[in-house]
């Protein structure tokens, strides 16, 4: 992670100026829950609460009583063909995946994940469609990068140094000439704590 990753008032894992797409998504999650903690004025110790559910400290971080499940689905650890961010959204009951048929509905700051016919696959943050005559081409996003549109903080170091760091990047599908391929595309979306 580029910068410490904060929950429920556990350090759970260190930044190090690195930039992991998987990695920076989760921070990004945690970040703002910590801002919504802030905003609506719940001590930095409670949990992510939805419809009564709690997601773990355990959970989140690599260790704990379930083994972090909800950072291995994230992450991709032995959840072949099944993991994502959606995925782990439903799974723990703290937001849910949109259904293709409900991509009209995709919001800047959605979660994404995404695999490409040349194998690789990426975990970022919905910014927008590419649009071509009215239908979806592509995919723009948010995330950390090889490449795209940076916008490095001066007064960050640690966003400053980081190699292959955050930025934007627009992909189009490979229906529409690019490499992402729409069939593998998962969309999810966190629900709003409730306190």
């Amino acid at each position: 992670m580029v910068h410490d990753a904060v929950y429920a008032g556990t350090t759970i894992f260190e930044g190090g100026g690195d930039c992991y797409c998987s990695g920076h998504t989760l921070e990004v999650l945690l970040r703002a829950y910590h801002l919504w903690q802030i905003d609506h004025d719940v001590p930095a110790s409670v949990p992510w609460t939805v419809d009564g559910l709690q997601l773990a400290v355990g959970d989140v971080a690599r260790w704990g009583e379930y083994g972090g499940s909800f950072y291995q689905l994230w992450q991709g650890f032995g959840f072949v063909g099944e993991a994502s961010s959606a995925s782990a959204f439903d799974l723990f009951g703290v937001g849910h995946e949109l259904p293709r048929a409900e991509w009209d509905r995709a919001l800047p700051g959605d979660y994404v994940n995404l695999a490409r016919k040349n194998h690789t696959g990426h975990a970022a943050i919905f910014v927008g469609w590419v649009m071509n005559n009215g239908a979806r081409a592509g995919i723009r996003y948010y995330g950390c990068n090889t490449r795209g549109d940076s916008c490095p903080d001066p007064d960050d170091p640690a966003n400053v140094k980081v190699k292959g760091g955050p930025s934007f990047v627009t992909e189009r599908f490979s229906t529409h000439g690019g490499q992402v391929l729409v069939g593998k595309l998962r969309i999810g979306r966190p629900s709003m704590p409730m306190d």
